[in-house]
This record gives structure tokens, sequence and C-alpha cells, in this order.
């Protein structure tokens, strides 16, 4: 199959958020090489999640996500926030836009604790580096970039495509733990069969040897019974005899007449 036919399930999901007129479409623009978002100084451009299936090098193919602006107001501007927060739920990598000039809002901060919250791997661009006098260093997690100067712009790809690798990694790391899974499951069943087994052979053989007790029970009682009634034919012969056999006196008696 080949990369223009991978269906859209397959493809790496990659949303473009930020506030209005912060730059996203522009970067969007700047980062695919085509013209796939409007641009302009009007805040608010984009109404609606805009999706565009293409191939991206070094990404392979990519659903790339533009999404409204995070400060929208009015009835109309809640409704677009709340879908650009429904996008998350299909977003494997999550480019956050910022204003360079004016830095990080309280809307960016809510979309980086949605991003972890949802354990969305995320880089933050700060977009219009050329406006500031001097560009600062750069942390962990953010990049400068210019889409009008085409500024950064290679290097931003470059930090998208390592966020995919990490990704993929989390990916085989949760089959390898979801596999561990199922196997400890196998084992524990088969240990539970082993112990249920092992539980009825424990209850025959404590069966079995209480029927040999009882058996050997028996054959004492029955000895001490034949043990009493021989002591008991004993006793009477004895006091049988003791009656038969001459006393004392007449012994002596008889020796004194003699």
């Amino acid at each position: 199959m080949g990369m223009n036919n991978t269906p859209a399930s397959e493809r790496t999901h990659i949303g473009f958020f930020g506030r209005r007129n912060a730059g996203k479409s522009s970067i969007v623009n700047a980062v695919t090489g085509q013209e796939l978002a409007v641009v302009s100084d009007v805040k608010g451009t984009t109404t609606d999640p805009v999706y565009k299936t293409m191939e991206l090098l070094p990404l392979g193919p990519v659903m790339i996500i533009d999404t409204p602006g995070c400060d929208d107001e009015g009835m109309l501007g809640e409704l677009r926030v709340k879908k650009t927060k429904q996008v998350l739920n299909k977003t494997d990598i999550a480019v956050l836009v910022v204003d360079a000039s004016e830095g990080i809002k309280e809307c960016d901060k809510e979309l980086i604790d949605l991003f972890e919250a949802k354990q969305i791997n995320y880089l933050i661009v700060y977009n219009k580096s050329d406006l500031l006098d001097e560009v600062p260093a750069a942390r962990e997690k953010e990049i400068y970039a210019s889409a009008l100067k085409k500024e950064n712009i290679f290097e931003v790809k470059e930090r998208i495509a390592a966020l995919k690798e990490q990704n993929e990694e989390k990916s085989i790391i949760a089959d390898k733990l979801n596999s561990m899974k199922d196997d400890l499951k196998d084992k524990v069943s088969q240990t539970k069969q082993m112990i249920s087994s092992f539980k009825d052979k424990i209850k025959n053989k404590i069966f079995k040897t209480n029927g040999d007790a009882k058996r050997e029970m028996n054959k004492i009682e029955v000895a001490a019974s034949s043990i009493a009634k021989q002591s008991d034919v004993l006793a009477r012969k004895i006091n049988d005899s003791s009656k038969k056999s001459p006393s004392k006196k007449a012994i002596m008696e008889g020796a004194m007449s003699n």
C-alpha cells in the first residue's frame, strides 16, 4: 500500500493549536510547504478545524489539523473553542503555536494542561521570532521559528518527527505491556486451576486417610474387646480355681492331725 492510499486512521494526526493570529495557519503552510490554510491578519480566520491528509517527510503519511483560536469569543467563539478541544481526542502530536512577541497566555497554558492530561506529546513553537530583538534560549519542548522568514522550519519538522518516534516507542511498549498482561492473566488462570486441582487431591487424600484411620480404629476396638473377654474368662478361671483349692486353715488342721 502506497502512502497516498494510507487510511486516515493509520496516519499520524498532527494538530496545530494556539490563540487567534498567533500564526498557526502560517506555520502549517510553512511546515507542509503548501498553502493548506488561509492566512490573514484578521483574527479568527480559521473558524472550523481543517483536516488535510498528505505525505510529509520525514514524517510519512500524516493528517494535518489546523484549529480555530483557543481565545475565540462570543457564542460562536465558544463553540469553536469546544471543537478545538474535541480535536485533541484524535490528536497524536500537538503543536502549540505562540506569538513570540507576546509570549504564553492563559489559554495557551490551558491547552498545555490538556495535552499533558491526555498524555499527548507536544511541541511549543514560538512563531514570529523575527520580531524579537534577541531570541532567547529555547527550553525543553520549545523552539523559536518564523513562518514569514522560513527560519527554523526544517528544525520544527524534525522535532515533530522526533515526537512521532516517541509515540511509536510508546505504542510498542504499550503492546508489550498488553501482551505481558495477557500472559500474566493466562498464568494466573493456570495457577488457579492448579490450586483447585491440588485442593481436590488434598481433600481426596484426607478422605482416604480418614477411611484408613477408621478401619484401624475398628481393628483396635475389636482387639480390645477380645482382650477384655479373654481377661474375663481368665478371671473366672482363677476364681473357680481358688474356690476348689484347700484353705490354709484346712491344711494346718490336716498337718496337726497327722
